[in-house]
């Protein structure tokens, strides 16, 4: 009797380890992709190009299942830009441009799992403005159209004070430049005729209500000319300033920066 329960245990134990052995080869399945380093991950990047390289400030990636969103910006030499760590999904990229350039359309892509999405490159143009610049870091543009002859060259509003009922305030630019003989570096300060100025007006009357420039103290202006074409009678360069006003005022100084020409005559 003892020898067939003995018999009997032996069995039972042999049958309970085959079960435990056949479970643990059983595979888990997973819906999560393994990166390099061995940690489950479900995300993916986007990269691409911008150009001109300073056109856009900031990529703007909106990832449309929870609303979240990504930036960058792009490389300074190559223009290049990459998001990475994105979770996989539809996504809507958006760029903010440069004032100076024209406007760059959104774009839909999809992010996939252990895998970058190349959006490729997206090119843009200078706006069409003839004098723009950033004053005080506040982006302006005008139309101006530029007067140039023997080597006097100024760019500016032609007339102000048409309606005289109208007396809402604008303020202008105007860049004079005496002695404008070619492409080269132009200095404004001081007493110069060359100069650079900022002024407000009445629009109704014309009446100047307020006035900042190179010419006082404090005040300088460098204006870079890079072509003189008279075929196509285009003036191009670029312009920075810092403007005072007369009272010496140091809050009514002008910072004008990234400043640029791209005049016709």
């Amino acid at each position: 009797m003892k020898e067939i329960i003995f018999s009997l245990l032996i069995i039972v134990t042999c049958l309970y380890s085959c079960s435990k052995k056949e479970k643990s080869i059983i595979p888990t399945s997973t819906t999560s992709t393994t990166g390099t380093s061995g940690a489950t991950t479900n995300t993916g990047s986007v990269s691409g190009m911008i150009s001109p390289i300073r056109a856009v400030k900031t990529i703007t990636v909106l990832f449309l299942k929870t609303g979240t969103t990504y930036s960058c910006t792009a490389d300074t030499v190559t223009g290049a830009f990459s998001l990475a760590n994105l979770p996989e999904g539809n996504y809507k990229i958006d760029f903010s441009t440069d004032p100076h350039y024209n406007g760059l359309a959104s774009v839909n892509t999809v992010v996939t799992a252990g895998r970058n999405t190349d959006v490729g490159k997206f090119t843009t143009k200078e706006a069409n403005f003839y004098l723009s610049y950033e004053i005080n870091g506040t982006f302006e543009g005008w139309l101006f159209k530029g007067y140039y002859s023997s080597t006097l060259f100024n760019i500016g509003p032609l007339s102000i004070g048409t309606y005289p009922e109208d007396m809402r305030t604008a303020y202008y630019p105007s860049i004079t430049l005496d002695g404008l003989t070619g492409p080269g570096t132009y200095t404004c300060k001081g007493a110069s005729k060359s100069k650079i100025t900022y002024s407000g007006y009445r629009l109704g009357n014309g009446f100047r209500i307020s006035y900042q420039s190179t010419e006082y103290a404090g005040g300088e202006g460098t204006v870079v000319i890079t072509s003189i074409d008279p075929n196509n009678r285009t003036i191009k360069g670029t312009f920075t300033a810092t403007l005072t006003s007369a009272s010496g005022n140091a809050a009514d100084s002008k910072t004008i920066k990234n400043g640029l020409i791209n005049a016709t005559y």
